[in-house]
């Protein structure tokens, strides 16, 4: 299981934001995230990579994107930092 939060700079959770899965073979899936920012993914462990990308419209995300090389175990606290591009 992958799994995280998308939090703005106040520490508040960002709903709503699509999280995208890409798994080693190739195969993308999307996860959207609940209103308090919170996301999860149940994959199967592998010696590659996954890889995880936040999106949302009017938003940057640091970091861009995580990836994870030989997942054997649940990797929790996954956080992304969402910061608004819209202006005030």
């Amino acid at each position: 299981k992958i799994s995280g939060q998308i939090r703005d700079e106040s520490k508040a959770g960002i709903a709503n934001v699509v999280v995208v899965l890409i798994s080693p073979s190739g195969t993308v899936l999307a996860s959207t995230t609940d209103s308090e920012g919170n996301y999860s993914f149940n994959v199967a462990p592998s010696q590659r990579t996954y890889r995880v990308i936040p999106s949302k419209d009017g938003y940057t995300f640091a970091p861009v994107d995580k990836a994870f090389a030989g997942l054997h175990e649940d990797q929790k606290d996954i956080e992304f930092i969402g910061t608004s591009n819209r202006s005030p």
